[in-house]
């Protein structure tokens, strides 16, 4: 299992040492905004990989498929029911605690606004500011989505001179209009989600001092380093400068010292600052790569993988043309020269065991009778034997064959059928049953890597080799009421039978035959020659 190895190793390293080292790293101070943006990344790429590594260890490598098939009835077992459980659960966990942790901090807002507008008054100067009464030095920004208001004290234009005072309001006006409190609130959420998580804690107090950092930036604009150090040191001796009001301690004086002394550093060189905006996409790109790009199908505990019908499916049966299937069909079969039906279950058909009429093969590639002549199958005078009696005619006869597989898994099928899987009954004794299943793991190895789910055709004397040795995923049968062998196909593969019924030697009523318990669920009735509908002929009914 590739991916959920992977995404735990990544997430246990965004989880810890990541973290710890960019908190003890000294370059941040010198660009937060990149340094941010690298935060973020962490503590996003950190969820994807947990709830990835869980998902994936459930459903498999290529997880859009074993979703897929999860929806199709597949189940799982025991520890990957857990762990897609566990999953589940922490993704509900992280998205609950962030809406409540954004409906707490809305509420709070909307309080705090009220209380300023009753207590405050705007000012003069500059302007959209408003005064409150209070001889503390305090300045913060309440930001809003219809506009933010900064609001100051009078003890703080009492103990600033203007040119810092312009300083703290621009500062905080960066707050506003750069959304800091957004930011805030996701690793507040983090925090919340995780609190017996240490890190969580500290990238949340990493992030503020960052947030910081970066209005800091934005007040260097209308004031000089010594201007800001000062109004810095002052305001954060005295009281709180923050985009979040609802603060329970002022900053700590390592904080106010890193602030201050990062003044009279130089920013991180464009290409450092570049290679760490790569270094964010990359920590996204990763885990969101190993969850949504198909890799090899592992067997990850699913019973059904690749993706099989569902149980009960009504089934058309279209070999003598396509058409658009009836009300209520949910799979149809088409030759693989054709197309899929768009949105419902496609089985694409191949003649697996016989050359298809009009083409031609190799001599060596197929039986000869006695006169050296190609062998016929009597019931379908235009097709040949295909040559499957020692491994290397197999490996040949299915590198050819792979062509019409690959074909079907490039049209969007979803399985394939090889038909005449018995031919070895029809071939003189020149073929056994061991040289029918040996061929047989081959196609469905390949069919299988291409993402197809595989059906035995007919055959049941197979048993449950078919499913146990050869890896069929279900089976397509063909007059099994009429020869009274349903079982043999239901005992092995349960519901995951399609039985094709011709409506010219039926020996009892179609409605018959549906009554039957022993008679799979998806049992169509169909003309012998499958002829598409319209056509003099067809027929069609399902049970």
């Amino acid at each position: 299992m590739i991916a959920p190895i992977a995404l735990a190793i990544l997430a246990f390293a965004l989880a810890w040492p990541v973290p710890v080292i960019l908190a003890r790293a000294a370059w941040p101070s010198r660009s937060p905004a990149v340094a941010l943006v690298l935060w973020q990344a962490i503590a996003i790429a950190g969820g994807l990989s947990m709830i990835g590594a869980l998902l994936t260890f459930a459903v498999g490598d290529d997880l859009v498929s074993g979703l897929m098939g999860l929806a199709a009835g597949a189940t799982l077992d025991l520890p990957h029911a857990l762990a897609l459980a566990a999953a589940a659960l922490l993704t509900v966990h992280l998205l609950l605690n962030l809406g409540l942790t954004v409906v707490r901090a809305e509420r709070q807002r909307r309080r705090h606004a009220q209380l300023v507008s009753l207590l405050s008054a705007p000012m003069a100067e500059p302007a959209g500011a408003r005064l409150i009464d209070s001889p503390a030095p305090v300045a913060y920004c309440l930001p809003g989505a219809m506009g933010s208001v900064t609001v100051v004290s009078a003890g703080l234009v009492d103990l600033l001179t203007p040119d810092e005072l312009a300083a703290v309001i621009e500062h905080e006006r960066a707050h506003a209009s750069q959304r800091h409190d957004v930011v805030l609130v996701l690793f507040r959420a983090w925090h919340s989600s995780l609190p017996w998580f240490p890190i969580a804690f500290r990238a949340q107090r990493e992030v503020g001092l960052l947030i910081e950092m970066l209005a800091d930036d934005r007040a260097r604009r209308v004031a000089d380093d010594a201007v800001l150090a000062r109004a810095i040191m002052l305001v954060g001796a005295g009281g709180q400068s923050s985009d979040d009001p609802d603060w329970e301690a002022g900053p700590s004086i390592g904080d106010l010292t890193a602030r201050i002394t990062r003044l009279g550093t130089a920013p991180l060189p464009r290409i450092a600052q570049a290679a760490v905006v790569a270094l964010a996409l990359a920590l996204l790109a990763v885990p969101t790569a190993l969850l949504l790009t198909a890799g090899e199908t592992l067997d990850s505990g699913l019973d059904h993988h690749p993706r099989v019908f569902p149980a009960a499916a009504v089934v058309d049966y279209q070999l003598g043309g396509s058409y658009d299937p009836p009300q209520g069909v949910t799979v149809v079969t088409r030759d693989s020269t054709s197309t899929p039906a768009a949105g419902l279950y496609s089985i694409c058909y191949v003649n697996g065991f016989q050359t298809q009429p009009g083409v031609s093969w190799p001599d060596s590639l197929v039986l000869l009778d006695a006169a050296g002549d190609p062998l016929i199958d009597a019931n379908w005078p235009d097709e040949n034997i295909i040559d499957i009696s020692t491994d290397a005619k197999r490996q040949a006869a299915a590198d050819r064959q792979s062509a019409a597989i690959d074909a079907c898994s490039d049209s969007g099928f979803d399985a394939v059928e090889f038909d005449n899987l018995d031919s070895y009954s029809r071939s003189e004794g020149m073929l056994g049953m061991e040289d029918a299943v040996a061929f047989a793991s081959v196609l469905v190895e390949r069919a299988h890597d291409r993402g197809l789910a595989t059906g035995q055709k007919n055959t049941g004397e197979l048993g449950t080799r078919g499913r146990d040795e050869i890896g069929f995923d279900f089976a397509v049968v063909e007059e099994c009421d009429q020869f009274a062998e349903c079982d043999s196909f239901t005992d092995v593969y349960g519901d995951a039978v399609i039985d094709i019924e011709y409506s010219d030697d039926l020996r009892r009523p179609f409605a018959e035959v549906c009554a039957d318990p022993s008679t799979p669920a998806s049992t169509t009735l169909r003309d012998r020659d499958l002829v598409a509908v319209g056509e003099p002929g067809y027929v069609f009914e399902h049970c």
